[in-house]
């Protein structure tokens, strides 16, 4: 089995039964919001209420898709071992995923409070991951993971880090969110 069906049927699993409705309403209120917000209020404030309102669906979204939409387990599934899987695979699809999914939180949160600094999005993702593997772990849902909470952090940092390079290419200063240049 190649790489690409590993992680596509990770992907699938990971999302499966969450409705096609969850998506196409998520959208919804973000782009009419977004219209809504940047013509009343203005490109720069719109902008900063769009981000907010985008962190709030994607949160939700990421509750749904580890708790709500998952079936639950007989007995609580939890792995304590940190870096466990690497002994068997480096890159695994459950890493990778884990990172990708908390990037669009690290890249959204430095807009939705600029007065944010550059390290206070990795630890509001780390709180985030060990919420849901907590919730996880209570309601027996999926597989309540150390090495989720460091990829998911991981992912959030690296997003926040995007965010911040994006901002300083675009604006040619430095960028918001307590970064300096030097």
């Amino acid at each position: 089995m190649s790489y690409w069906t590993l992680f596509r049927d990770y992907i699938a699993d990971l999302y499966h039964g969450m409705p096609l409705w969850v998506y196409v309403t998520a959208l919804c209120i973000v782009v009419a919001g977004g219209v809504t917000l940047i013509a009343v209020k203005g490109w720069k404030k719109g902008i900063t209420v769009i981000a907010r309102l985008f962190l709030l669906v994607y949160v939700a979204w990421l509750l749904c898709a580890t708790l709500v939409f998952r079936t639950t387990k007989a007995l609580p599934d939890f792995r304590t071992i940190p870096l466990w899987h690497y002994a068997e695979e480096i890159l695994s699809p459950d890493a990778i995923v884990n990172v990708l999914v908390f990037i669009p939180l690290g890249f959204v949160l430095c807009p939705s409070f600029r007065k944010m600094k550059w390290w206070q999005a990795p630890i509001f993702g780390f709180a985030l991951s060990v919420f849901i593997e907590l919730l996880q772990l209570l309601f027996r849902r999926g597989c309540s993971d150390v090495d989720d909470v460091i990829h998911n952090t991981l992912g959030c940092l690296i997003g926040c880090g995007l965010y911040l390079l994006v901002a300083r290419l675009s604006r040619g200063r430095p960028a918001p969110s307590g970064a300096k240049s030097r």
